[in-house]
C-alpha cells in the first residue's frame, strides 16, 4: 500500500492515477477530498498533516508515503511530528516532495528530517512544474492575461519565507538553476520536453 499525500493537486493527482495504472495499492489523502478527486476503487482520507493525529489510520498497512507538504504547514505544521507518526505505522520509505534545496535557494529542514527519520527515504528536487500554469487557466480564458507575483500583482497564501525566496529565484536564478538537468532522462528513460511541448498538448485548457 502506497499513501499519497496533496492527492488533489497537480502532483498528488496524476500520481494517484499513475500507480493505479501500475498496479500499485493507493490510499489517496488530502486536506479535501471526494470519492470524485480518485480513480474508481481508490481508498481516501480527508487529513490535514498540520494535524498530524488525523494521519495514523491513513497510513494503517502502508509500506510507502508519498510526502508532499503545503505552504501552510511551513508556518504551523510539525514535520517531527509527523515522521514519528510515519514511523510508529510501519511504513518503510518516505519520498519527500522537496525542492532546489541543493541549490541553497530553499531551507533543507524538511530534508533533514527525513535523513534523519530512520526510515529509507527519497528526495525529489524539481524547480517548477508546467502543470502549476493550469492557475492561469481562468484568467487566460476570460481576460487574456496572466498574473505573476511581481509589481503589483499579489498572490494569496504564501508564508513570507517562501515568498522572499521564490521572488529571488524567479527574479535573479542562480546558474544551477537556469542549467538543463539530465536527471529527467535518468528517471523517465527519455528526453525533457519544454514547456512548448506541454502547452501545445494542454492548449485546449485556456480557450
Amino acid at each position: 500500500m502506497i499513501v499519497v499525500t496533496g492527492a488533489t493537486g497537480n502532483v498528488g493527482r496524476p500520481l494517484v492515477r499513475a500507480l493505479v495504472e501500475a498496479g500499485e495499492k493507493v490510499r489517496a489523502v488530502s486536506r479535501q477530498i471526494s470519492g470524485q478527486d480518485v480513480p474508481p476503487g481508490v481508498e481516501h482520507r480527508r487529513v490535514d498533516l498540520a494535524e498530524p493525529a488525523d494521519l495514523e489510520p491513513a497510513l494503517a498497512g502502508a509500506t510507502a508515503l508519498f510526502l508532499l507538504t503545503s505552504g501552510a504547514f511551513v508556518t504551523r505544521g510539525d514535520i517531527a511530528e509527523v515522521l514519528d507518526i510515519v514511523r510508529g505505522s510501519g511504513v518503510q520509505r518516505v519520498v519527500l516532495l522537496s525542492s532546489q534545496v541543493s541549490s541553497g535557494d530553499h531551507p533543507s529542514e524538511l530534508e533533514d528530517a527525513v535523513t534523519r527519520s530512520g526510515l529509507a527515504w527519497t528526495m525529489l528536487r524539481p524547480g517548477n512544474f508546467a502543470s502549476n500554469s493550469f492557475q492561469w487557466a481562468e484568467s487566460v480564458q476570460t481576460r487574456r492575461t496572466v498574473a505573476a507575483p511581481f509589481g503589483d500583482i499579489a498572490l494569496p497564501a504564501m508564508p513570507e519565507p517562501i515568498a522572499e525566496r521564490t521572488l529571488d529565484i524567479l527574479g535573479s536564478p542562480a546558474p544551477e538553476l537556469q542549467r538543463v538537468s539530465p536527471d529527467v532522462e535518468r528517471v523517465l528513460g527519455r528526453p525533457a520536453g519544454t514547456f512548448a511541448e506541454w502547452a501545445a498538448r494542454n492548449v485546449v485548457a485556456f480557450k
